[in-house]
């Protein structure tokens, strides 16, 4: 192949941006404000991959592989915070719907896990273009957050940006090329 041909196939279907995405956390108290501002502040967030389990098999003559079941379905965001750690109380918040209300004391419910279909919702991922033009979706199907990472202040680290790590599970994933 020439450097010529290669540059004109990649002119035509141009290269992806790690940089141009937008996250929308669509949590089960439907704060509308809150989560608009968590589409501005996911600084990371991985698109979802795809594995599954199998097992050998024989009928007959060498053995093969067949799928039983698909895996890993995990996705990582990570979440720049305001100065009062808003964005991780929102998330907290979630994850007592799930656990219970223990964290804040809260009698009634504070160690009854929740009802699956209370705390899942969806999560979406867009891939924008530079033309701020949507171009690909992935919608994670029944998410929640299982974890929220610690936070790690120090003096050392001057003046850096507070970052909260989070993993949400989820069911299974769609994707749509817009």
């Amino acid at each position: 192949m020439s450097i010529l041909r290669f540059f004109s196939q990649l002119r035509k279907g141009g290269v992806a941006s790690t940089a141009t995405f937008e996250v929308m956390v669509n949590a089960p108290d439907g704060n509308r404000d809150q989560e608009r501002n968590l589409l501005f502040r996911c600084s990371s967030v991985d698109l979802p991959g795809r594995g599954m389990q199998v097992k050998d098999s024989v009928t007959y003559g060498a053995p093969y592989q067949v799928a039983v079941t698909g895996t890993g379905n995990t996705c990582e965001v990570e979440i720049i915070l305001s100065e009062n750690l808003s964005e991780r109380e929102y998330i907290l918040n979630w994850q007592d719907k799930i656990l219970g209300t223990h964290r804040k004391n809260i009698s009634g419910n504070m160690w009854d896990i929740g009802y699956y279909s209370d705390y899942v919702r969806t999560l979406d991922i867009y891939k924008i273009n530079d033309l701020d033009e949507i171009v690909h979706e992935t919608k994670l199907i029944d998410a929640f957050p299982t974890t929220v990472g610690t936070l790690q202040m120090s003096w050392d680290q001057g003046a850096a940006i507070l970052r909260l790590p989070v993993t949400f599970a989820y069911r299974y994933f769609t994707d749509k090329v817009k």
